[in-house]
């Protein structure tokens, strides 16, 4: 008996009662290391690497991208009816189960020390800060490196479209523990994916063109609609392209240098300008002034100057850009990245991929130095993604950032 499409469901479902449960099982692999996952902060679970709740989590998000609703409340009430949440005192329980099991084949490396830096094999240095300090201070981390391992998903036959496609979306573009928006964790199941003859870019943008609804209009939530998509045949690992990524971030007069000089980017001189805070050698002289392009790529971004020898009177401490946005009462202190870079799997090809989902950015952006805050004008949101230029030639030499990003990763536009 042949497997049937996810197209064919639909015709399926009269003979099934509409609260009726199905059920199916996908066999997936780790395409690239995963980095954390377990209960604690970037912490391997080497029995039970993959938690079924955290996928869950990625599914509702990825659920989300898929919707047009302008109207957050009835977008809210949609969203719970399926993955459960509150509802003012209504409480609703997810209509959705996740089971991971079987887990096989699976293999660790351990993140290693460099000089004052870490390292690894598997993934480059720009994604695995968050442990230096364990490693530097004699502790352990480790990689996942490889694993196979069976998902199990349930839900009511009526939401069975939606569901699937929300599974699919998060095996493209999602994954399992940390750093996944920057390719960790990437897995594939060829069962699924063949389900909807997802085998190669083009019809991976048919899929995206699909399953988005509503107008290309920037919302408040991360959208497929409106979104770009750059795909390249994979040259190099995961690392190889993390590594290109940090090198863009991070675009330096001479990178290879142990000093490397002043950074192309505005931001530092925009700090400066902003606290009023300067080191003799090291005063304001970018010519864009106060703005923050790397913003475009989530929020809050972190800095410290190193404030020794020549670099005293520079901003001291931790100085954090964050979105000026009221929540709850209190500003927002994060918006995710819209951008995921990744390494994907289609059919036997492996491409390198970056999606940058639609998503309107914060209305305006703030400084902290400690607690203290510093208002910062509204020209310096990066406002480059719709076209704003920099006076500099490097690094996006009149090109929004997205584009200047794909050139740096050698991704063309699908």
């Amino acid at each position: 008996m042949r497997r049937k499409m996810i197209g064919d469901a639909a015709a399926t479902l009269p003979e099934l009662k509409r609260g009726e449960l199905v059920s199916k099982s996908y066999k997936f692999e780790l395409i690239t290391p995963m980095f954390g996952g377990d209960v604690k902060s970037f912490e391997i679970n080497e029995r039970t690497p993959v938690r079924s709740q955290s996928i869950k989590g990625q599914l509702r998000f990825w659920w989300r991208t898929m919707q047009g609703e302008t109207d957050k409340n009835k977008l809210l009430e949609k969203e719970t009816d399926i993955w459960g949440g509150s509802l003012g005192k209504k409480k609703c329980q997810s209509k959705v189960k996740v089971a991971v099991t079987n887990f096989e084949s699976l293999r660790t490396a351990p993140v290693e020390r460099n000089g004052y830096g870490v390292d690894s094999a598997f993934l480059a240095p720009y994604v695995l800060f968050p442990v230096t300090k364990t490693v530097r201070d004699g502790g352990t981390v480790k990689l996942l490196t490889a694993a196979k391992f069976c998902l199990k998903i349930t839900y009511p036959a009526a939401n069975e479209g939606e569901v699937l496609e929300s599974l699919i979306l998060w095996t493209l573009f999602g994954g399992v523990g940390a750093r996944t928006r920057r390719g960790c964790g990437s897995v594939y199941s060829e069962d699924l994916l063949k389900e909807r003859d997802i085998c190669s870019v083009e019809k991976l943008r048919k899929f995206l063109n699909d399953v988005s609804q509503g107008e290309p209009a920037e919302l408040s939530y991360s959208r497929i609609k409106g979104a770009k998509l750059f795909c390249a045949p994979a040259v190099g690992s995961i690392k190889d392209l993390q590594k290109q990524y940090g090198e863009y971030r991070q675009n330096r007069k001479d990178q290879n240098s142990k000093h490397p000089g002043r950074s192309y980017w505005p931001e530092p001189d925009a700090i400066r300008r902003c606290l009023h805070q300067s080191a003799e050698l090291h005063k304001p002289v970018h010519k864009d002034g106060i703005w923050f392009p790397r913003a475009a790529f989530g929020l809050p971004i972190l800095t410290r100057f190193n404030t020794g020898n020549n670099g005293e009177g520079d901003p001291s401490g931790q100085v954090s850009l964050e979105p000026a946005e009221r929540v709850g009462g209190k500003n927002a202190e994060r918006w995710p990245s819209p951008f995921f870079i990744k390494q994907l799997k289609l059919g036997n090809e492996l491409y390198n991929v970056m999606l940058v989902l639609n998503q309107k950015f914060p209305s305006g952006l703030i400084l902290k130095q400690g607690r203290t805050p510093y208002d910062v004008p509204p020209e310096a949101k990066p406002s480059n993604i719709a076209g704003k230029v920099m006076n500099t030639e490097q690094p996006l030499n009149g090109r929004s950032i997205a584009k200047a990003l794909a050139d740096a990763l050698g991704l063309k536009e699908a």
